[in-house]
Protein backbone atom coordinates (compact mmCIF):
# COMPACT_ATOMS: atom_id res chain seq x y z
CA UNK A 1 0.00 0.00 0.00
CA UNK A 2 1.22 3.45 -0.84
CA UNK A 3 1.85 6.01 1.87
CA UNK A 4 1.06 9.71 1.80
CA UNK A 5 3.08 12.02 -0.44
CA UNK A 6 4.24 15.53 0.30
CA UNK A 7 1.46 16.94 -1.91
CA UNK A 8 -1.11 15.49 0.50
CA UNK A 9 -0.04 18.01 3.14
CA UNK A 10 -1.08 21.03 1.06
CA UNK A 11 -3.47 22.84 3.41
CA UNK A 12 -5.32 24.47 0.52
CA UNK A 13 -6.18 21.04 -0.84
CA UNK A 14 -7.43 19.88 2.54
CA UNK A 15 -10.06 22.62 2.59
CA UNK A 16 -11.32 22.04 -0.94
CA UNK A 17 -13.81 19.32 0.09
CA UNK A 18 -15.57 21.55 2.64
CA UNK A 19 -18.14 23.15 0.27
CA UNK A 20 -19.02 19.70 -1.07
CA UNK A 21 -19.49 18.29 2.43
CA UNK A 22 -21.76 21.22 3.35
CA UNK A 23 -23.88 20.47 0.27
CA UNK A 24 -24.05 16.82 1.34
CA UNK A 25 -25.26 17.88 4.81
CA UNK A 26 -28.10 19.85 3.21
CA UNK A 27 -29.05 17.02 0.85
CA UNK A 28 -28.92 14.29 3.50
CA UNK A 29 -31.11 16.26 5.91
CA UNK A 30 -33.59 17.54 3.28
CA UNK A 31 -37.18 16.70 4.34
CA UNK A 32 -35.72 14.07 6.67
CA UNK A 33 -38.69 13.80 9.00
CA UNK A 34 -41.56 14.32 6.57
CA UNK A 35 -41.33 11.02 4.69
CA UNK A 36 -42.93 7.97 6.37
CA UNK A 37 -40.66 5.09 7.38
CA UNK A 38 -39.04 3.64 4.26
CA UNK A 39 -38.42 0.24 5.76
CA UNK A 40 -40.45 -1.79 8.23
CA UNK A 41 -37.40 -2.12 10.51
CA UNK A 42 -37.45 1.64 11.10
CA UNK A 43 -40.67 1.34 13.06
CA UNK A 44 -39.14 -1.26 15.40
CA UNK A 45 -36.22 0.96 16.35
CA UNK A 46 -38.16 4.23 16.48
CA UNK A 47 -40.82 2.78 18.78
CA UNK A 48 -38.41 0.71 20.90
CA UNK A 49 -36.16 3.68 21.62
CA UNK A 50 -39.24 5.79 22.38
CA UNK A 51 -40.29 3.22 24.99
CA UNK A 52 -36.73 3.10 26.35
CA UNK A 53 -36.59 6.87 26.85
CA UNK A 54 -40.08 7.04 28.37
CA UNK A 55 -39.59 4.16 30.81
CA UNK A 56 -35.94 4.76 31.66
CA UNK A 57 -35.05 1.10 31.03
CA UNK A 58 -31.89 1.38 28.91
CA UNK A 59 -30.95 -2.30 29.09
CA UNK A 60 -33.88 -4.21 27.56
CA UNK A 61 -35.52 -2.97 24.33
CA UNK A 62 -39.31 -3.35 24.14
CA UNK A 63 -41.62 -3.12 21.13
CA UNK A 64 -45.33 -2.95 21.97
CA UNK A 65 -44.64 -4.29 25.46
CA UNK A 66 -42.77 -7.31 24.07
CA UNK A 67 -39.05 -7.79 24.63
CA UNK A 68 -37.03 -7.29 21.45
CA UNK A 69 -33.67 -9.07 21.36
CA UNK A 70 -33.25 -8.89 17.57
CA UNK A 71 -30.14 -6.67 17.72
CA UNK A 72 -27.60 -5.64 20.41
CA UNK A 73 -28.06 -2.49 22.43
CA UNK A 74 -25.71 0.17 21.03
CA UNK A 75 -27.99 1.42 18.23
CA UNK A 76 -30.74 2.01 20.82
CA UNK A 77 -28.36 4.04 22.99
CA UNK A 78 -27.18 6.11 20.03
CA UNK A 79 -30.75 6.90 18.95
CA UNK A 80 -31.72 7.77 22.52
CA UNK A 81 -29.26 10.69 22.51
CA UNK A 82 -31.11 12.82 19.89
CA UNK A 83 -34.42 11.74 21.46
CA UNK A 84 -33.31 13.30 24.73
CA UNK A 85 -31.78 16.38 23.06
CA UNK A 86 -34.32 17.20 20.34
CA UNK A 87 -37.47 15.32 21.25
CA UNK A 88 -39.09 12.06 20.19
CA UNK A 89 -39.74 12.28 16.46
CA UNK A 90 -38.75 10.73 13.15
CA UNK A 91 -36.06 13.32 12.46
CA UNK A 92 -34.32 12.58 15.75
CA UNK A 93 -34.47 8.84 15.10
CA UNK A 94 -32.92 9.16 11.65
CA UNK A 95 -30.31 11.74 12.64
CA UNK A 96 -27.92 9.02 13.89
CA UNK A 97 -27.76 7.40 10.45
CA UNK A 98 -27.45 10.81 8.77
CA UNK A 99 -24.53 11.75 11.02
CA UNK A 100 -22.75 8.43 10.48
CA UNK A 101 -23.46 8.53 6.74
CA UNK A 102 -21.77 11.93 6.58
CA UNK A 103 -18.94 10.69 8.81
CA UNK A 104 -18.28 8.07 6.12
CA UNK A 105 -17.24 10.91 3.83
CA UNK A 106 -14.40 12.00 6.09
CA UNK A 107 -13.20 8.43 6.59
CA UNK A 108 -13.34 7.50 2.90
CA UNK A 109 -11.39 10.67 2.08
CA UNK A 110 -8.65 9.86 4.61
CA UNK A 111 -8.53 6.19 3.62
CA UNK A 112 -8.30 6.95 -0.11
CA UNK A 113 -5.40 9.35 0.52
CA UNK A 114 -3.52 6.63 2.35
CA UNK A 115 -4.27 3.90 -0.18
CA UNK A 116 -3.85 5.97 -3.35
CA UNK A 117 -3.39 9.75 -3.54
CA UNK A 118 -5.14 13.08 -2.99
CA UNK A 119 -6.81 13.10 -6.37
CA UNK A 120 -8.36 9.68 -5.81
CA UNK A 121 -9.46 10.81 -2.33
CA UNK A 122 -11.32 13.80 -3.71
CA UNK A 123 -13.02 11.68 -6.37
CA UNK A 124 -14.12 9.15 -3.71
CA UNK A 125 -15.53 12.03 -1.69
CA UNK A 126 -17.60 13.03 -4.72
CA UNK A 127 -18.88 9.57 -5.58
CA UNK A 128 -19.85 8.04 -2.21
CA UNK A 129 -22.60 10.43 -1.02
CA UNK A 130 -24.61 10.10 -4.23
CA UNK A 131 -24.61 6.30 -4.45
CA UNK A 132 -28.20 5.15 -4.12
CA UNK A 133 -27.62 2.61 -1.35
CA UNK A 134 -25.48 4.90 0.80
CA UNK A 135 -27.81 7.88 0.45
CA UNK A 136 -30.95 5.85 1.04
CA UNK A 137 -29.75 4.01 4.15
CA UNK A 138 -28.24 7.23 5.56
CA UNK A 139 -31.88 8.32 5.99
CA UNK A 140 -33.08 5.11 7.67
CA UNK A 141 -33.43 4.69 11.42
CA UNK A 142 -31.86 1.21 11.33
CA UNK A 143 -28.60 -0.49 12.28
CA UNK A 144 -27.10 -0.70 8.79
CA UNK A 145 -25.33 2.66 8.49
CA UNK A 146 -23.85 2.38 11.98
CA UNK A 147 -22.53 -1.11 11.20
CA UNK A 148 -20.99 0.11 7.93
CA UNK A 149 -19.35 3.05 9.70
CA UNK A 150 -17.63 0.92 12.33
CA UNK A 151 -16.44 -1.58 9.70
CA UNK A 152 -14.97 1.29 7.68
CA UNK A 153 -13.39 2.75 10.83
CA UNK A 154 -11.86 -0.63 11.71
CA UNK A 155 -10.33 -1.05 8.25
CA UNK A 156 -9.05 2.54 8.26
CA UNK A 157 -7.31 1.87 11.59
CA UNK A 158 -5.82 -1.31 10.14
CA UNK A 159 -4.41 0.56 7.11
CA UNK A 160 -2.83 3.16 9.41
CA UNK A 161 -1.20 0.40 11.42
CA UNK A 162 -0.14 -1.58 8.35
CA UNK A 163 1.57 1.38 6.68
CA UNK A 164 3.59 2.38 9.73
CA UNK A 165 3.31 0.12 12.81
CA UNK A 166 5.97 2.06 14.71
CA UNK A 167 4.27 5.46 14.33
CA UNK A 168 0.69 4.27 14.67
CA UNK A 169 0.67 1.50 17.32
CA UNK A 170 -2.58 2.69 18.84
CA UNK A 171 -4.33 2.31 15.48
CA UNK A 172 -4.29 -1.44 16.07
CA UNK A 173 -6.24 -0.96 19.29
CA UNK A 174 -8.60 1.31 17.38
CA UNK A 175 -9.15 -1.57 14.96
CA UNK A 176 -10.42 -3.79 17.77
CA UNK A 177 -12.43 -1.04 19.46
CA UNK A 178 -14.22 -0.27 16.19
CA UNK A 179 -15.05 -3.94 15.67
CA UNK A 180 -16.29 -4.23 19.25
CA UNK A 181 -18.61 -1.25 18.84
CA UNK A 182 -19.80 -2.65 15.52
CA UNK A 183 -20.54 -5.97 17.22
CA UNK A 184 -22.72 -4.10 19.72
CA UNK A 185 -24.60 -2.67 16.72
CA UNK A 186 -25.34 -5.79 14.67
CA UNK A 187 -23.28 -8.71 15.87
CA UNK A 188 -20.92 -11.00 13.89
CA UNK A 189 -20.73 -9.10 10.54
CA UNK A 190 -18.76 -6.36 12.33
CA UNK A 191 -16.06 -8.96 13.07
CA UNK A 192 -16.30 -11.19 10.01
CA UNK A 193 -15.94 -8.56 7.28
CA UNK A 194 -12.76 -6.87 8.66
CA UNK A 195 -11.13 -10.19 9.63
CA UNK A 196 -11.91 -11.79 6.25
CA UNK A 197 -10.55 -8.70 4.49
CA UNK A 198 -7.22 -8.49 6.30
CA UNK A 199 -6.74 -12.28 6.30
CA UNK A 200 -7.32 -12.44 2.56
CA UNK A 201 -5.07 -9.45 2.01
CA UNK A 202 -2.18 -10.90 4.00
CA UNK A 203 -2.61 -14.26 2.26
CA UNK A 204 -2.75 -12.94 -1.30
CA UNK A 205 0.05 -10.42 -0.80
CA UNK A 206 2.35 -13.11 0.63
CA UNK A 207 2.61 -11.44 4.05
CA UNK A 208 1.06 -14.04 6.34
CA UNK A 209 4.01 -13.59 8.70
CA UNK A 210 2.66 -10.13 9.53
CA UNK A 211 -0.61 -11.70 10.64
CA UNK A 212 1.05 -12.45 13.97
CA UNK A 213 1.75 -8.73 14.51
CA UNK A 214 -1.97 -8.08 14.99
CA UNK A 215 -1.81 -8.92 18.73
CA UNK A 216 -4.91 -11.10 18.56
CA UNK A 217 -4.84 -11.95 22.25
CA UNK A 218 -5.08 -8.31 23.32
CA UNK A 219 -7.62 -7.76 20.55
CA UNK A 220 -9.92 -10.51 21.84
CA UNK A 221 -9.68 -9.00 25.33
CA UNK A 222 -10.70 -5.57 23.98
CA UNK A 223 -13.61 -7.12 22.07
CA UNK A 224 -14.77 -8.99 25.16
CA UNK A 225 -14.59 -5.92 27.41
CA UNK A 226 -16.70 -3.90 24.96
CA UNK A 227 -19.30 -6.42 23.81
CA UNK A 228 -19.80 -9.01 26.55
CA UNK A 229 -21.16 -6.92 29.50
CA UNK A 230 -24.54 -6.26 27.85
CA UNK A 231 -24.94 -9.89 26.73
CA UNK A 232 -24.09 -11.09 30.25
CA UNK A 233 -26.64 -8.65 31.69
CA UNK A 234 -29.31 -10.01 29.32
CA UNK A 235 -28.57 -13.60 30.34
CA UNK A 236 -28.79 -12.64 34.03
CA UNK A 237 -32.03 -10.66 33.56
CA UNK A 238 -33.85 -12.86 31.04
CA UNK A 239 -32.12 -16.25 31.17
CA UNK A 240 -33.26 -18.85 28.66
CA UNK A 241 -35.61 -16.41 26.92
CA UNK A 242 -32.60 -14.42 25.72
CA UNK A 243 -30.23 -17.32 25.03
CA UNK A 244 -32.89 -19.28 23.10
CA UNK A 245 -33.55 -16.28 20.88
CA UNK A 246 -29.83 -15.62 20.41
CA UNK A 247 -28.96 -19.21 19.50
CA UNK A 248 -32.16 -19.75 17.53
CA UNK A 249 -33.34 -16.77 15.52
CA UNK A 250 -29.98 -14.98 15.39
CA UNK A 251 -27.61 -17.92 14.82
CA UNK A 252 -29.29 -21.17 13.77
CA UNK A 253 -31.95 -19.65 11.50
CA UNK A 254 -29.38 -17.49 9.69
CA UNK A 255 -26.87 -20.27 9.09
CA UNK A 256 -28.95 -23.46 8.82
CA UNK A 257 -31.61 -22.21 6.44
CA UNK A 258 -32.90 -23.96 3.32
CA UNK A 259 -32.57 -20.99 0.96
CA UNK A 260 -30.86 -21.73 -2.36
CA UNK A 261 -27.55 -20.22 -3.38
CA UNK A 262 -27.85 -17.43 -5.90
CA UNK A 263 -25.95 -14.51 -7.40
CA UNK A 264 -28.38 -12.06 -5.80
CA UNK A 265 -25.69 -9.80 -4.32
CA UNK A 266 -23.87 -9.46 -7.62
CA UNK A 267 -27.11 -8.04 -9.01
CA UNK A 268 -27.35 -5.71 -6.00
CA UNK A 269 -24.03 -4.13 -6.93
CA UNK A 270 -25.34 -3.41 -10.42
CA UNK A 271 -28.78 -2.09 -9.46
CA UNK A 272 -28.12 -0.16 -6.27
CA UNK A 273 -24.94 1.56 -7.42
CA UNK A 274 -26.15 2.88 -10.76
CA UNK A 275 -24.80 4.74 -12.66
CA UNK A 276 -21.41 4.24 -10.98
CA UNK A 277 -21.68 0.46 -11.32
CA UNK A 278 -21.40 0.89 -15.10
CA UNK A 279 -18.01 2.54 -14.68
CA UNK A 280 -17.08 -0.02 -12.03
CA UNK A 281 -17.71 -2.94 -14.40
CA UNK A 282 -15.78 -1.15 -17.12
CA UNK A 283 -12.85 -0.62 -14.74
CA UNK A 284 -12.77 -4.33 -13.83
CA UNK A 285 -12.96 -5.41 -17.47
CA UNK A 286 -10.11 -3.06 -18.31
CA UNK A 287 -7.98 -4.17 -15.37
CA UNK A 288 -8.51 -7.89 -15.99
CA UNK A 289 -6.96 -7.51 -19.40
CA UNK A 290 -9.69 -7.74 -21.98
CA UNK A 291 -7.23 -5.65 -24.02
CA UNK A 292 -4.03 -7.55 -24.73
CA UNK A 293 -0.98 -6.68 -22.66
CA UNK A 294 2.34 -6.68 -24.50
CA UNK A 295 4.19 -8.00 -21.44
CA UNK A 296 2.38 -11.32 -21.73
CA UNK A 297 3.99 -13.75 -24.13
CA UNK A 298 1.37 -15.40 -26.29
CA UNK A 299 2.03 -18.14 -28.79
CA UNK A 300 0.73 -17.59 -32.28
CA UNK A 301 -0.96 -20.94 -31.99
CA UNK A 302 -2.93 -19.95 -28.87
CA UNK A 303 -6.64 -19.42 -29.33
CA UNK A 304 -8.28 -16.10 -28.53
CA UNK A 305 -9.80 -17.42 -25.28
CA UNK A 306 -6.56 -19.07 -24.20
CA UNK A 307 -4.64 -15.83 -24.71
CA UNK A 308 -7.34 -13.96 -22.83
CA UNK A 309 -7.11 -16.38 -19.88
CA UNK A 310 -3.34 -16.02 -19.81
CA UNK A 311 -3.71 -12.26 -19.75
CA UNK A 312 -6.24 -12.36 -16.89
CA UNK A 313 -3.94 -14.61 -14.82
CA UNK A 314 -1.10 -12.22 -15.48
CA UNK A 315 -3.17 -9.23 -14.34
CA UNK A 316 -4.22 -11.01 -11.16
CA UNK A 317 -0.62 -11.96 -10.43
CA UNK A 318 0.33 -8.29 -10.78
CA UNK A 319 -1.92 -7.49 -7.78
CA UNK A 320 0.57 -9.28 -5.53
CA UNK A 321 3.22 -6.68 -6.30
CA UNK A 322 3.70 -4.06 -3.59
CA UNK A 323 2.70 -1.22 -5.93
CA UNK A 324 -0.78 -2.77 -6.35
CA UNK A 325 -1.44 -3.79 -2.74
CA UNK A 326 -3.94 -0.95 -2.22
CA UNK A 327 -6.09 -2.16 -5.09
CA UNK A 328 -5.73 -5.75 -3.89
CA UNK A 329 -6.95 -4.70 -0.43
CA UNK A 330 -10.09 -3.06 -1.87
CA UNK A 331 -10.89 -6.01 -4.15
CA UNK A 332 -10.59 -8.52 -1.29
CA UNK A 333 -12.78 -6.28 0.88
CA UNK A 334 -15.49 -6.32 -1.81
CA UNK A 335 -15.18 -10.01 -2.70
CA UNK A 336 -15.07 -11.06 0.96
CA UNK A 337 -18.36 -9.28 1.67
CA UNK A 338 -19.95 -10.71 -1.48
CA UNK A 339 -18.91 -14.28 -0.71
CA UNK A 340 -19.85 -14.05 2.98
CA UNK A 341 -23.48 -13.05 2.40
CA UNK A 342 -23.82 -15.29 -0.65
CA UNK A 343 -22.85 -18.27 1.52
CA UNK A 344 -25.27 -17.21 4.26
CA UNK A 345 -28.06 -17.16 1.64
CA UNK A 346 -29.96 -14.33 3.33
CA UNK A 347 -31.04 -11.93 0.61
CA UNK A 348 -31.27 -8.35 1.86
CA UNK A 349 -29.79 -5.72 -0.45
CA UNK A 350 -28.71 -3.52 2.47
CA UNK A 351 -26.22 -6.21 3.57
CA UNK A 352 -23.94 -4.99 0.79
CA UNK A 353 -23.67 -1.50 2.34
CA UNK A 354 -20.31 -2.26 4.08
CA UNK A 355 -18.81 -2.91 0.64
CA UNK A 356 -19.85 0.52 -0.68
CA UNK A 357 -16.57 2.07 0.41
CA UNK A 358 -14.58 -0.64 -1.40
CA UNK A 359 -16.50 -0.04 -4.62
CA UNK A 360 -15.98 3.72 -4.35
CA UNK A 361 -12.26 3.31 -3.60
CA UNK A 362 -11.80 1.17 -6.71
CA UNK A 363 -13.65 3.77 -8.78
CA UNK A 364 -11.54 6.54 -7.26
CA UNK A 365 -8.41 4.69 -8.34
CA UNK A 366 -9.85 4.15 -11.82
CA UNK A 367 -10.92 7.77 -12.33
CA UNK A 368 -7.76 9.26 -10.85
CA UNK A 369 -5.74 7.62 -13.63
CA UNK A 370 -7.60 9.39 -16.42
CA UNK A 371 -5.32 10.55 -19.20
CA UNK A 372 -7.14 12.16 -22.10
CA UNK A 373 -5.09 10.47 -24.80
CA UNK A 374 -4.80 7.07 -23.13
CA UNK A 375 -6.98 3.98 -23.09
CA UNK A 376 -9.05 5.55 -20.29
CA UNK A 377 -10.61 7.90 -22.87
CA UNK A 378 -11.60 4.99 -25.09
CA UNK A 379 -14.78 2.93 -25.09
CA UNK A 380 -14.03 1.77 -21.53
CA UNK A 381 -15.10 5.23 -20.45
CA UNK A 382 -17.28 6.35 -23.36
CA UNK A 383 -19.75 3.46 -23.14
CA UNK A 384 -20.64 3.80 -19.42
CA UNK A 385 -20.64 7.59 -19.77
CA UNK A 386 -23.08 7.44 -22.69
CA UNK A 387 -25.35 5.02 -20.80
CA UNK A 388 -25.21 7.26 -17.71
CA UNK A 389 -26.17 10.39 -19.62
CA UNK A 390 -28.98 8.51 -21.35
CA UNK A 391 -30.19 7.28 -17.95
CA UNK A 392 -30.23 10.82 -16.56
CA UNK A 393 -32.06 12.11 -19.66
CA UNK A 394 -34.59 9.29 -19.40
CA UNK A 395 -35.32 10.16 -15.76
CA UNK A 396 -35.70 13.87 -16.62
CA UNK A 397 -38.07 13.22 -19.54
CA UNK A 398 -40.13 10.64 -17.61
CA UNK A 399 -40.47 13.13 -14.75
CA UNK A 400 -41.61 15.89 -17.10
CA UNK A 401 -44.26 13.58 -18.55
CA UNK A 402 -45.39 12.06 -15.27
CA UNK A 403 -45.43 15.19 -13.10
CA UNK A 404 -48.62 16.85 -14.46
CA UNK A 405 -50.43 13.50 -14.63
CA UNK A 406 -49.76 12.54 -11.01
CA UNK A 407 -50.38 16.12 -9.87
CA UNK A 408 -53.91 15.93 -11.29
CA UNK A 409 -54.47 12.58 -9.60
CA UNK A 410 -54.27 14.23 -6.21
CA UNK A 411 -50.76 14.33 -4.76
CA UNK A 412 -52.08 16.55 -1.99
CA UNK A 413 -48.94 16.57 0.12
CA UNK A 414 -47.29 18.93 -2.38
CA UNK A 415 -48.21 22.18 -0.71
CA UNK A 416 -47.16 25.52 -2.10
CA UNK A 417 -46.15 26.54 -5.58
CA UNK A 418 -42.44 26.60 -4.78
CA UNK A 419 -42.21 22.83 -4.39
CA UNK A 420 -44.09 22.28 -7.63
CA UNK A 421 -41.76 24.63 -9.48
CA UNK A 422 -38.74 22.98 -7.87
CA UNK A 423 -39.85 19.51 -8.98
CA UNK A 424 -40.31 20.70 -12.56
CA UNK A 425 -36.98 22.52 -12.30
CA UNK A 426 -35.31 19.20 -11.42
CA UNK A 427 -35.82 17.95 -14.98
CA UNK A 428 -34.52 21.21 -16.41
CA UNK A 429 -31.46 21.00 -14.16
CA UNK A 430 -30.71 17.42 -15.23
CA UNK A 431 -31.05 18.20 -18.95
CA UNK A 432 -28.78 21.26 -18.71
CA UNK A 433 -26.27 19.31 -16.59
CA UNK A 434 -26.19 16.45 -19.13
CA UNK A 435 -25.41 18.92 -21.91
CA UNK A 436 -22.60 20.39 -19.80
CA UNK A 437 -21.21 16.88 -19.18
CA UNK A 438 -21.09 16.30 -22.92
CA UNK A 439 -19.08 19.48 -23.41
CA UNK A 440 -16.68 18.54 -20.62
CA UNK A 441 -16.08 15.18 -22.26
CA UNK A 442 -15.36 16.80 -25.60
CA UNK A 443 -12.86 19.13 -23.93
CA UNK A 444 -11.31 16.11 -22.12
CA UNK A 445 -11.79 17.67 -18.69
CA UNK A 446 -12.33 14.34 -17.01
CA UNK A 447 -12.04 15.35 -13.36
CA UNK A 448 -14.63 18.11 -13.83
CA UNK A 449 -16.80 15.62 -15.68
CA UNK A 450 -16.73 13.13 -12.79
CA UNK A 451 -17.51 15.95 -10.35
CA UNK A 452 -20.48 17.00 -12.51
CA UNK A 453 -21.85 13.45 -12.64
CA UNK A 454 -21.53 13.27 -8.85
CA UNK A 455 -23.42 16.55 -8.46
CA UNK A 456 -26.28 15.37 -10.69
CA UNK A 457 -26.50 12.12 -8.75
CA UNK A 458 -26.49 13.85 -5.35
CA UNK A 459 -29.22 16.36 -6.31
CA UNK A 460 -31.26 13.56 -7.86
CA UNK A 461 -30.98 11.45 -4.68
CA UNK A 462 -32.01 14.39 -2.49
CA UNK A 463 -35.04 15.05 -4.69
CA UNK A 464 -35.90 11.37 -4.96
CA UNK A 465 -35.90 10.67 -1.22
CA UNK A 466 -37.05 14.13 -0.16
CA UNK A 467 -39.94 14.66 -2.60
CA UNK A 468 -40.24 12.35 -5.61
CA UNK A 469 -40.92 9.06 -3.79
CA UNK A 470 -43.63 10.75 -1.77
CA UNK A 471 -45.03 12.45 -4.88
CA UNK A 472 -45.23 9.41 -7.13
CA UNK A 473 -46.00 6.83 -4.48
CA UNK A 474 -48.62 9.15 -3.03
CA UNK A 475 -47.83 8.29 0.60
CA UNK A 476 -51.31 8.57 2.11
CA UNK A 477 -49.84 8.62 5.59
CA UNK A 478 -48.40 12.11 5.11
CA UNK A 479 -51.79 13.84 5.01
CA UNK A 480 -53.52 11.33 7.23
CA UNK A 481 -50.96 11.67 10.01
CA UNK A 482 -51.12 15.45 9.74
CA UNK A 483 -54.91 15.37 10.00
CA UNK A 484 -54.70 13.20 13.11
CA UNK A 485 -52.23 15.56 14.72
CA UNK A 486 -54.33 18.62 13.81
CA UNK A 487 -57.71 17.23 14.93
CA UNK A 488 -56.95 15.10 17.94
CA UNK A 489 -55.33 15.63 21.31
CA UNK A 490 -52.94 12.70 20.68
CA UNK A 491 -54.75 10.51 23.18
CA UNK A 492 -57.52 9.14 20.94
CA UNK A 493 -57.16 5.62 19.65
CA UNK A 494 -56.88 4.91 15.94
CA UNK A 495 -58.29 1.78 14.34
CA UNK A 496 -57.07 0.39 11.03
CA UNK A 497 -59.69 -1.59 9.16
CA UNK A 498 -57.85 -4.23 7.10
CA UNK A 499 -54.77 -2.01 6.77
CA UNK A 500 -52.45 -3.93 9.09
CA UNK A 501 -49.23 -2.93 7.31
CA UNK A 502 -49.85 0.73 8.19
CA UNK A 503 -49.86 0.26 11.95
CA UNK A 504 -46.20 0.71 12.80
CA UNK A 505 -45.73 3.56 10.33
CA UNK A 506 -48.75 5.49 11.59
CA UNK A 507 -47.62 5.08 15.19
CA UNK A 508 -44.23 6.51 14.29
CA UNK A 509 -45.72 9.57 12.56
CA UNK A 510 -48.29 10.33 15.26
CA UNK A 511 -48.52 10.05 19.02
CA UNK A 512 -51.81 8.13 18.81
CA UNK A 513 -52.09 4.48 19.87
CA UNK A 514 -52.98 2.43 16.78
CA UNK A 515 -54.90 -0.87 16.72
CA UNK A 516 -55.92 -3.40 14.10
CA UNK A 517 -59.68 -3.72 13.52
CA UNK A 518 -60.27 -6.45 10.96
CA UNK A 519 -63.93 -7.48 11.42
CA UNK A 520 -67.36 -6.03 12.24
CA UNK A 521 -67.53 -7.38 15.79
CA UNK A 522 -64.18 -5.82 16.68
CA UNK A 523 -65.30 -2.56 15.06
CA UNK A 524 -68.42 -2.45 17.28
CA UNK A 525 -66.36 -2.97 20.43
CA UNK A 526 -63.78 -0.42 19.31
CA UNK A 527 -66.36 2.33 18.61
CA UNK A 528 -68.71 1.74 21.55
CA UNK A 529 -66.36 2.81 24.32
CA UNK A 530 -67.89 6.27 24.60
CA UNK A 531 -64.82 8.31 23.70
CA UNK A 532 -63.87 9.65 20.28
CA UNK A 533 -61.85 7.27 18.13
CA UNK A 534 -60.50 7.48 14.60
CA UNK A 535 -60.88 4.86 11.89
CA UNK A 536 -58.76 4.54 8.76
CA UNK A 537 -60.13 2.39 5.94
CA UNK A 538 -60.58 2.18 2.21
CA UNK A 539 -63.39 4.29 0.75
CA UNK A 540 -64.85 1.18 -0.89
CA UNK A 541 -65.17 -0.51 2.54
CA UNK A 542 -66.74 2.62 4.03
CA UNK A 543 -69.39 2.85 1.31
CA UNK A 544 -70.21 -0.86 1.15
CA UNK A 545 -69.96 -2.03 4.76
CA UNK A 546 -70.24 1.04 6.98
CA UNK A 547 -72.56 3.30 5.02
CA UNK A 548 -75.08 3.50 7.88
CA UNK A 549 -72.53 3.92 10.65
CA UNK A 550 -72.38 7.39 12.24
CA UNK A 551 -68.85 8.17 11.04
CA UNK A 552 -67.64 11.62 10.06
CA UNK A 553 -65.14 11.85 7.20
CA UNK A 554 -62.14 14.04 7.98
CA UNK A 555 -59.92 13.63 4.93
CA UNK A 556 -59.26 11.34 1.99
CA UNK A 557 -56.04 10.40 0.22
CA UNK A 558 -55.19 8.41 -2.88
CA UNK A 559 -52.93 5.41 -2.32
CA UNK A 560 -50.99 3.65 -5.08
CA UNK A 561 -50.54 -0.10 -5.13
CA UNK A 562 -47.47 -1.76 -6.57
CA UNK A 563 -47.38 -1.35 -10.35
CA UNK A 564 -45.68 -3.92 -12.55
CA UNK A 565 -45.09 -2.91 -16.13
CA UNK A 566 -45.90 -5.92 -18.34
CA UNK A 567 -47.29 -6.61 -21.77
CA UNK A 568 -50.93 -6.52 -20.58
CA UNK A 569 -50.49 -3.12 -18.95
CA UNK A 570 -48.74 -1.70 -22.02
CA UNK A 571 -51.60 -2.98 -24.19
CA UNK A 572 -54.14 -1.40 -21.81
CA UNK A 573 -52.33 1.95 -22.01
CA UNK A 574 -52.43 1.80 -25.81
CA UNK A 575 -56.13 0.94 -25.94
CA UNK A 576 -57.56 2.94 -23.01
CA UNK A 577 -55.00 5.63 -22.20
CA UNK A 578 -52.79 5.90 -19.12
CA UNK A 579 -55.56 7.16 -16.81
CA UNK A 580 -57.80 4.15 -17.39
CA UNK A 581 -54.88 1.74 -17.31
CA UNK A 582 -53.77 2.96 -13.89
CA UNK A 583 -57.21 2.87 -12.25
CA UNK A 584 -56.83 -0.70 -10.90
CA UNK A 585 -53.55 0.31 -9.24
CA UNK A 586 -54.96 3.09 -7.06
CA UNK A 587 -57.38 3.26 -4.17
CA UNK A 588 -58.60 5.98 -1.85
CA UNK A 589 -58.22 5.85 1.92
CA UNK A 590 -60.51 7.82 4.22
CA UNK A 591 -59.92 8.94 7.81
CA UNK A 592 -63.13 8.80 9.86
CA UNK A 593 -64.02 9.85 13.38
CA UNK A 594 -66.67 8.41 15.65
CA UNK A 595 -69.31 10.79 17.08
Amino acid sequence: MSSQSEDDRDLFFLFRPLPWILLCVLCYSYNLGTVPPYHSDESYYIESVKTMVQTGDYLTPYYHENKRFAKPILIYWLMAIPYKLFGINTTSARSVSVFLGLAHLGLIYLLAKRLFDSRAALICLWILPGTYMHFQISRWATTDMALSFFILLALYCFVRFYQNPAKAPYSLYGFYVAMGLGFLIKGPPALLIPVITITGFYWESGQLVKFKEMKWGIGCLILALISLPWFIAMVVLHGDEFTNHLLGAEVRDRIANDAKFSLYYFGVIIRYYLPWSLFFLSALVLFLGITWNESVENSKTDSKWKRLWKNIKYKISQLRQAANHSLLFCLIWLLGTLILFTLLRIEHSRYMLPSSSAIVLILGYFFSNFKPDSIYASSYFKVPLSLTLLLFLGIAIAHLIGFPFFLNLGSQHLTGGFKKIALVGLSVFIIVAVVCCGKLFIKKRFQNLVASLALIQLILMASLHGDLISFYKGYPLLNLAQSLNDNGNKKEKVGLYKLDSYRSKLEVMTAHPVFQVNDLSTMKIFTEKGSTVYILMRVTDWKTRFRDWPFKAITQQIHWKKIRLNSKMIQSIRENGISKALEPYSETLVLLSSP
